[in-house]
């Protein structure tokens, strides 16, 4: 129960997490579902002074802080030591380090991903503070706007502006980054596991214009070996761009281009708009108008924006019953056979408020001299240029009206940033009620806290240039300690024309996605792998092939972080917080615990720096060579490569497969073994939620080397799930010999250099 000190109350909620409440009380949250679990008896105090309160926990102070509440916006004021690193604030165009920077949570369609594009698509008002002394984590839970300034405005502090009468804020503390981001995903709410063809390589762009050139796409795809598992269609393969329907023109048989997809084993994923237009007969229109599910303006009517379709209404997702609805939408279009939704323009995004289109009708009349408004000015808005309107009208207006469930009216201004989390709620619910036991496939532009319960998240629209394949790694490093695992950016760059050097880095940075797709706009040059010549598509092709081979290593990562609470990309100093020189590195990042990664993000490279962290050998994937951690090394870079190192004593497990479809190929235990180590494989059906009963395969492989004796010993952890492989294979990296190598009891033939094993697991 939170009691009040002073002008706050505050209460803790178990070890590692407390509230503090700032102003009028607030119900509900639409990130933190349920109360954190209690756990342990820490002991947490707050104290007040005239200066502020400072917060205390098992006797050791936290942080100071100050607030200012009798003023809206309330002012949160907290001190900053030297020393202070501040990570947070979601898919940020800045650096891992983010003090000395300002940022605004308010999600706006911002394209092009540039440095002084700030708000951002998603909002994430979640910040870490780090040093050698302490680590604490806070959250503000509202869903309105919130300034940050990171030691700008007020030298040695954290200012943030709350435009609210009152705001619930959390505290995570932890002995580490790793303890606080572990609490992050707690509170709002662990990620099912998506299904496994979510996590190849998808192929986009904006957009495949006829059922013709999808298929042929995706023949060629085929027929040039390049692994794949979803095609995507971006706006244009609907009718007059309204959500649920098909360009019969150039879409002639959806059903029959799906069941081709399929049979050559692609998934397909459409997007949908959250702008619906209002036509007479368009059914989606009509259900939720039966409803009056519709946010309002503020004389109770719908509110009307100009979007691709031209005036549209938006659903009003804080009912439950309009979610009920939309799910129904979604469920009917899934039954079809698509099999995953993207969602768009959800901030919402707008071209143009149609209370204020008179005034802009005007000015396009004048500017073309025309007396007469034509009756399809309106519908034509959206390929018209809107350079020069007001920032303020491509947005849903603040006063625009919400109704909740108990029949309450809320201003669009405290639900902004949650409604693309709402539109995910609902459009899961859509494919829970096509097929109740199934994973599903959500991915959203917008987003804020507890988005990942339901969907994936990209950065939106970037563009082709070297500078933004750098920022994609901070921008998902951080996207992922903040709660969301499953992030990616467009490989390729979504505008402007990529060269295919760059094609190539990006590929290669992208297989290391947690979210992996290939997208471009129409007006951009083609990205598809092949479209540079054959030298460039090899490459390309190889680089596509790397991520289905790491693919069973991710995909067991992607387990831990549904059930464990682990980002999938973790920055270094999530794993080596002891070593001051990771603090600030964000041109490399690890995938799990053990894999290093270290993109080329600069043109005309074929070699660059690498930092390998203290406390550890590491091992280079290509030519195993090992080299001592707390140093840099320099890592051959040619053009087809990209440097990976493996950290000493562990492994991975990796595949050869070409796509989803194929992972019944048998997969192999890669392990870098000193001392002793331990890797597990992974594996379950990769479509259903049977695993959340148990139905999984988990095998562990111990190894244990001692002198020139080395002893592997499996065992089978689960056998819940049969997969469809009958062995697994194990190999050992290194330039170190073995004279003897035992698998269990059993002498094994040792060779020189790489041992490949096989280890029946269906006995």
């Amino acid at each position: 129960m939170l009691k009040w000190v002073g002008a706050v109350r505050f209460s803790g909620v178990n070890s590692n997490i407390a509230v503090i409440q700032l102003g009028r009380p607030i119900e509900g949250s639409f990130a933190v579902v349920q109360p954190p679990p209690p756990s342990g008896g820490a002991e947490w105090r707050i104290e007040s002074s005239t200066e502020g309160w400072r917060v205390v926990r098992e006797g050791v102070e936290i942080f100071w802080f100050s607030v200012n509440e009798e003023t809206r916006p309330i002012t949160f004021r907290q001190k900053l030591e030297l020393g202070d690193k501040v990570y947070g604030f979601g898919e940020k165009y800045a650096r891992l380090n983010r003090r000395y920077k300002r940022f605004n949570m308010w999600n706006v369609d911002q394209p092009y991903n540039q440095p002084s594009g700030d708000p951002t698509y998603a909002s994430i008002p979640l910040y870490i503070v780090f040093s050698a002394k302490r680590c604490f984590g806070v959250y503000f839970d509202y869903a309105g706007y919130i300034g940050f300034d990171t030691d700008i405005e007020r030298v040695g502090e954290v200012n943030v502006k709350v435009d609210s009468e009152g705001v619930r804020v959390y505290v995570l503390w932890g002995e580490t980054i790793k303890d606080v981001v572990a609490s992050i995903y707690s509170l709002f709410g662990r990620f099912t596991l998506p299904p496994k063809w979510a996590l190849g390589y998808h192929q986009c762009r904006y957009s495949y214009m006829s059922q013709e050139e999808v298929l042929k796409v995706a023949s060629t795809i085929r027929s040039r070996g390049i692994p794949c598992d979803a095609i995507w269609l971006d706006i244009d393969y609907m009718d007059g761009y309204a959500d649920f329907t098909w360009c019969v023109d150039r879409f002639p048989s959806p059903k029959r281009m799906i069941e081709e997809l399929h049979t050559m084993g692609f998934r397909l994923v459409t997007i949908v708009d959250v702008g619906l237009p209002r036509r007479e007969g368009y059914h989606p229109y009509h259900l939720l108008a039966e409803a009056d599910g519709f946010m309002e303006d503020e004389n109770g009517e719908p509110f009307l924006g100009v979007v691709w379709p031209g005036v549209c209404v938006f659903p009003d997702f804080v009912r439950s019953e309009v979610r009920a609805r939309w799910a129904r939408l979604i469920s009917d279009w899934l039954a079809q056979g698509v099999d995953g939704v993207w969602l768009d323009m959800n901030e919402p995004s707008i071209f143009l408020q149609v209370a204020k289109a008179s005034r802009e009708l005007k000015r396009l009349c004048e500017h073309s001299a025309n007396t007469e408004q034509p009756a399809l000015t309106l519908r034509s808005l959206p390929r018209l240029s809107t350079v020069g309107l007001d920032k303020t009208e491509r947005m849903v207006p603040i006063d625009a009206i919400h109704t909740n469930d108990s029949g309450e009216r809320v201003a669009h201004s405290v639900i902004h940033n949650a409604y693309s989390l709402l539109e995910a709620w609902a459009t899961h619910d859509g494919f829970k009620l096509l097929n109740p036991e199934g994973r599903w496939f959500i991915l959203t532009r917008a987003g804020f806290p507890g988005i990942q319960r339901y969907a994936a998240l990209w950065t939106g629209d970037n563009q082709a240039d070297w500078g933004q394949l750098e920022m994609s790694v901070p921008q998902l490093l951080t996207l992922s300690m903040c709660g969301l695992p499953f992030v990616g950016a467009d490989v390729g760059g979504f505008g402007d024309d990529a060269d295919p050097e760059l094609m190539i880095r990006w590929t290669q940075l992208g297989a290391f996605y947690p979210f992996f797709r290939n997208h471009s706009s129409r007006y951009s040059n083609r990205r598809e792998p092949w479209v540079f010549g054959e030298a460039y598509e090899r490459c390309i092709r190889d680089a596509v092939k790397l991520r289905y081979r790491f693919l069973p290593q991710l995909y067991a990562l992607f387990k831990r972080a549904a059930e464990g609470g682990e980002p999938v990309i973790r920055p270094l100093v999530y794993e080596f917080p002891e070593d001051e020189a990771t603090w600030d590195i964000d041109s490399e990042f690890l995938v799990g615990s053990n894999l290093l990664v270290a993109p080329v993000t600069q043109p005309g490279l074929r070699a660059r720096a690498v930092y390998l962290p203290s406390g550890s050998k590491w091992l280079d994937y290509w030519s195993h060579r090992v080299h001592s951690g707390g140093g840099w090394v320099l890592a051959d870079a040619p053009l087809e490569r990209i440097p990976i190192f493996i950290r000493e004593n562990t492994g991975v497990v990796v595949s050869e497969a070409q796509h989803i479809n194929t992972q019944n190929s048998k997969p192999v235990i890669e392990a870098y073994v000193e001392a002793e180590a331990r890797v597990e494989l992974y594996d379950d059906d990769g479509s259903t939620l049977a695993y959340k009963r148990g139905e999984y395969f988990q095998l562990d492989a111990h190894f244990v080397k001692h002198e020139n004796t080395l002893s592997i010993i499996t065992k089978k952890l689960n056998t819940g799930y049969k997969p469809s492989y009958t062995s697994v294979g194990i190999r050992l990296l290194g330039r170190e010999a073995i004279e003897n190598l035992n698998l269990g009891t059993i002498p094994v033939e040792a060779q020189t250099f790489e041992y490949t094993l096989n280890v029946d697991i269906d006995g």
